[in-house]
C-alpha cells in the first residue's frame, strides 16, 4: 500500500461543461484562464488534430499543427505522429503539446513524455469541438453561441472568416454522429393582430417574426389572432414556413373593443396545454430571437426553481444605431447570487411584451386567478394579455432577473420592439443598465 496520499483533480478540467456556464463560473474562468495561458505562453506549441479542428492553431497561436486523418490513423500513423513530434519538439522543456486525437493520444503522450519528460502535455480530446466547428459532438446544453461569448477575450478577429465556411459544413457530417437526436421541443407560438387600413404597414413585423420562427431549431406552430374584416394569409410568407405551421383564426369583434381581441387566444390556449412543450404570447411587434429562446431554456428551471422569473429586455435602435432599454427608467441596482451566478434584480419595470413558460409552468398559469385578466392590476387592457405572470403587482414571483455576465446584461435576454418608436433623447443604453 502507498502511503501517499491521492491527489484528486476534476477530470473535465479542460472541457467547459454547463454547470461552468450556469454554476460554477469560477471553474468556468479558471478554464478559460487555462486557454489563455496557452495563447499567450512564449513555449513551442504543438497541435495533433484532424482538419476540422484546424482553427485550434489561431485560438492557441501554435506553431506547428501535425494532422491526422479522420480513420484509423493509430494503426497507419502513430510512429509518424510521434516522430513528426519529436523532430518538432527538439531541446527537451520549452514545448506544449495538445492532443485531440481520440484514445491514440494517451499513447502519443506517454511515448513523448518518455523522450522529453519536461514538457507540458495536455489531452483536450473533444473539447475544442464546438468553438471551432460550430458542432456539438459530446451531446451538451449549450450552444456554439454560448461558449463564443465566453471565449471571445481569446479569439482572433478573423475567427468568423468566410475561409472556414467549408469546415462547418463538413462537421456536420462527421461530428457528433453517434448522438442520439434529441427530442425536437413542440412550441405553441400565439400573437394578436388587429387588421385594419391603419395597420396594414404592421404586416411587416408579422413577417420578421415568421421568418425569425423559421430558424428556432423546434416545432413551432404559429397562431395568429385576427378580426375577421381581412383576409391576411395572403400578405404573410407563411407558406415558406419550414419548421411547423402557421394557423390564421379569426375571431367576431362585433360589439367588442378592438383591445379585447388580445384576449381571445386564451381559451384555445388552455385547450392546447397539453400538446406543447413551450407556451408563448408575444405583442405583434414583439421580436424574439432564437438566441433568446435558448436563454430562456437554459436558465429557466435554476431561476424558476428559486422562485424568480427569468427576464426580458425590450430594446429599440437610437439614431445612432445604439441599442437602449424602453422600459427601464433607471439602472438596475439590486442584485441577487442563485448558485454563484449573479442576477440583477428587475424592480423598476418587468414587463417586456410577451411572455414565455414551459408546460409545467404554463398548467399552473391556466389553473391560477392570473389566467382572468380582471386579476391583473396595474395594466390596461392589451398589456395584461401580454404580461403574464411577472406583472408589478402580481404576486407570483418573487422578482423579474437577468443573468450579468461581465458587469453588463447577458446579451441573450434582449427582444426588439419593431416599431422602434418608444425611446428617447434620455433612453438608457443596455450596456449602461447595471449599476
Amino acid at each position: 500500500m502507498s502511503g501517499k496520499k491521492i491527489k484528486w483533480v476534476d477530470y473535465h478540467s479542460i472541457i467547459i461543461r454547463q454547470n461552468d456556464l450556469l454554476k460554477n463560473r469560477d471553474v468556468l474562468k479558471s478554464k478559460i484562464e487555462l486557454f489563455k495561458s496557452i495563447k499567450n505562453s512564449p513555449l513551442n506549441k504543438i497541435i495533433i488534430c484532424n482538419k476540422l479542428l484546424l482553427k485550434a492553431a489561431l485560438l492557441f497561436n501554435t506553431s506547428h499543427t501535425i494532422q491526422i486523418p479522420f480513420n484509423n490513423w493509430f494503426d497507419e500513423y502513430i510512429e509518424t505522429v510521434i516522430e513528426s513530434a519529436t523532430n518538432i519538439i527538439g531541446t527537451d522543456g520549452n514545448h506544449i503539446v495538445i492532443t485531440c486525437c481520440g484514445m491514440g493520444a494517451k499513447v502519443v503522450i506517454s511515448e513523448l513524455k518518455k523522450r522529453f519528460p519536461k514538457g507540458i502535455y495536455l489531452d483536450f480530446g473533444s473539447a475544442l469541438d464546438i468553438i471551432c466547428t460550430k458542432k456539438d459532438s459530446r451531446g451538451f446544453d449549450y450552444t456554439y453561441d454560448d461558449i463564443k461569448r465566453e471565449l471571445i477575450d481569446i479569439l482572433p478577429d478573423n475567427w468568423e472568416g468566410e475561409q472556414f465556411n467549408s469546415i462547418y459544413e463538413e462537421a456536420k457530417d462527421k461530428l457528433g454522429v453517434h448522438l442520439k437526436q434529441k427530442t425536437v421541443l413542440k412550441v405553441a407560438k400565439h400573437i394578436s393582430f388587429y387588421l385594419s387600413d391603419s395597420t396594414l404597414q404592421r404586416i411587416d413585423y408579422l413577417n420578421k417574426i415568421i421568418d425569425e420562427v423559421n430558424s428556432y431549431p423546434y416545432y413551432v406552430d404559429l397562431f395568429i389572432h385576427v378580426n375577421n374584416d381581412y383576409s391576411l394569409d395572403k400578405l404573410l410568407t407563411i407558406n415558406e414556413r419550414t419548421n411547423g405551421s402557421t394557423k390564421i383564426v379569426c375571431h367576431d369583434l362585433t360589439d367588442t373593443h378592438p383591445f379585447y381581441l388580445t384576449w381571445k387566444c386564451r381559451t384555445m390556449l388552455k385547450e392546447q396545454r397539453h400538446e406543447y412543450d413551450i407556451f408563448m404570447y408575444i405583442e405583434d411587434d414583439i421580436f424574439v430571437p432564437a438566441k433568446a429562446i435558448e436563454y430562456w431554456l437554459n436558465y429557466k428551471d435554476l431561476v424558476i426553481k428559486s422562485g424568480n422569473n427569468l427576464g426580458f429586455l425590450r430594446v429599440e435602435t437610437d439614431k445612432d444605431g445604439n441599442e437602449v432599454s424602453i422600459d427601464l427608467s433607471e439602472k438596475m441596482i439590486a442584485k441577487i447570487d442563485i448558485n454563484d451566478i449573479p442576477f440583477a434584480i428587475n424592480s423598476i419595470n418587468p414587463y417586456c411584451g410577451f411572455w414565455i413558460y414551459d408546460k409545467k409552468e404554463f398548467n399552473r398559469f391556466t389553473n391560477s386567478h392570473y389566467y382572468d385578466m380582471a386579476n391583473i392590476e396595474g395594466y390596461n387592457i392589451r398589456e395584461k394579455s401580454a404580461v403574464g405572470l411577472h406583472g408589478m403587482k402580481s404576486h407570483w414571483y418573487k422578482y423579474s432577473i437577468i443573468p450579468i455576465i461581465d458587469k453588463q446584461v447577458i446579451d441573450e435576454c434582449k427582444v426588439y420592439h419593431l416599431t422602434n418608436n418608444y425611446h428617447t433623447e434620455n433612453s438608457i443604453f443596455i450596456n449602461d443598465l447595471i449599476e
